[in-house]
């Protein structure tokens, strides 16, 4: 029975209902007849389709816990980011036997009304994604690695509501390409300026069954990647857009090979699973920032920080003694603004991780914040203006999980907004010049 239709008959049971965001919070299965335990924990999502998760596993005398990502793909499906980085693994290291697991959860109820989530796998131990072998172990771990490897492989997972409490990462590893560190299919995050753009299929040899969402909108629905596709107009929100490519094979066939290109601002993004980052993946997410719209209402006036005519004005005054030595490294100018009004906004905030950044504000001689966090969800500072001309410098306490230290900071005067991609370190400071014009 098609999976779609089984989760529609399972709605049709009294008492039956689905909910915006009924994935956050603990699921957990026991087995005691094989001495396995599975506690998975998920937090509060990005824009409802992102949701950070943490999965503990107990096996005879295996003990682990793996951060991972899962993608909705609709209400009752959330599917598994290939990777799992492990916080702990002991006595044996499962490498990529993890992705053993890829494929998804299905969200449905049983006889009794209580939630539960079920494994849907897919393969991708064959066709070029070769998978550690158990002979790889020492002879004494191999019983235990094959265990856990079933476990992960074979065995059904039926995990059942525990409390509807959002787990709350300490410090969620950074979501960056596989060159940078750990990768859950989420890209970096790309700045355009265009409202509308295309999304372009790649023709590709095998029959895969694909899906593509914008914003959770559903732009193609489990179509074959092998066949013709014209091109499919999309329209971005203005600030951030999450753009989903799903590989829908699950336990039908080979890892996905397809291809899809965003085309905008006059560039090519690809979403590529035959990329090596990207092999028996189930997902590829990009993230999008459209700016805002730049006309008469919305736009600063501009000038150029180098401009000789602003140069002693904007360094005449030395920092007071509240500015301590972090502010004497190397300074390195990333925009200037003219404002007309003696109080602005700062929206701040991490574009790619939550992963424990910290950073300080000073404009001219006094400190905005010391040691401020830099987080996924944007904060607000508001901050006022000397007459003339203002130096603002963003310093780095400390450089979270990854070098260097990165912020997004957009500028807000009312409907005027200005965005900057802040990138500091130990050794330098970036600092943006704002003229205020009191005319």
């Amino acid at each position: 029975m098609p999976i779609r239709l089984l989760l529609f008959l399972v709605s049709l049971l009294p008492g039956f209902a689905w909910s915006q965001n009924h994935f956050t919070g603990s699921w957990e299965m026991n087995l005691p007849e094989k001495n396995t335990q599975l506690l998975l924990e998920i937090a509060e999502p990005e824009r409802q389709l992102l949701y950070p998760a943490r999965l503990t596993i107990r096996c005879d005398s295996f003990e682990a816990s793996y951060q991972l990502y899962f993608a909705r793909q609709h209400s009752r499906q959330i599917v598994f980011s290939k990777n799992k980085y492990p916080e702990a693994e002991a006595p044996i290291g499962m490498g990529n036997l993890m992705s053993c697991l890829n494929g998804s959860l299905l969200f449905s109820k049983d006889l009794k009304g209580q939630p539960q989530l079920t494994t849907n796998r897919t393969l991708c131990n064959r066709f070029g994604y070769r998978l550690k072998d158990i002979s790889e172990y020492a002879p004494n771990h191999r019983p235990l690695a094959e265990k856990v490897r079933q476990l992960l492989q074979v065995d059904e997972w039926i995990l059942a509501k525990k409390d509807n409490k959002p787990w709350l990462p300490k410090a969620a590893k950074p979501i960056l390409p596989i060159k940078g560190w750990a990768y859950y299919g989420i890209t970096d995050t790309i700045f355009v300026s265009a409202k509308t753009g295309s999304m372009h299929f790649n023709k590709n040899r095998d029959n895969d069954i694909i899906s593509l969402q914008v914003n959770g909108s559903s732009v193609v629905d489990q179509v074959d990647s092998k066949k013709d596709r014209d091109d499919e107009d999309i329209v971005l929100d203005t600030g951030l857009n999450i753009i989903c490519l799903f590989a829908d094979d699950f336990g039908k066939s080979h890892p996905a090979g397809a291809t899809v290109s965003l085309q905008i601002d006059n560039s090519s993004i690809p979403m590529d699973f035959n990329a090596a980052e990207n092999m028996a993946a189930n997902y590829i997410a990009l993230r999008v920032f459209r700016r805002h719209s730049e006309d008469e209402q919305t736009r600063f006036s501009q000038f150029d920080p180098n401009d000789p005519r602003y140069q002693y004005s904007f360094i005449k005054r030395p920092p007071g003694p509240s500015a301590n030595n972090l502010i004497t490294r190397q300074n390195k100018t990333i925009g200037g603004l003219i404002s007309r009004s003696a109080e602005l906004t700062f929206a701040i905030w991490d574009d790619a991780v939550e992963d424990g950044d910290t950073i300080s504000i000073c404009i001219n001689d006094r400190w905005i914040v010391k040691g401020f966090p830099v987080l996924k969800k944007p904060q607000f500072i508001k901050v006022k203006l000397d007459p003339g001309p203002n130096l603002i410098t963003f310093v780095a306490e400390n450089l979270g999980s990854i070098i260097p230290n990165t912020t997004v900071l957009e500028i807000i005067d009312g409907n005027k907004r200005k965005s900057f991609h802040v990138e500091t370190d130990l050794d330098n400071n970036n600092q943006i010049k704002v003229l205020y014009n009191l005319q």
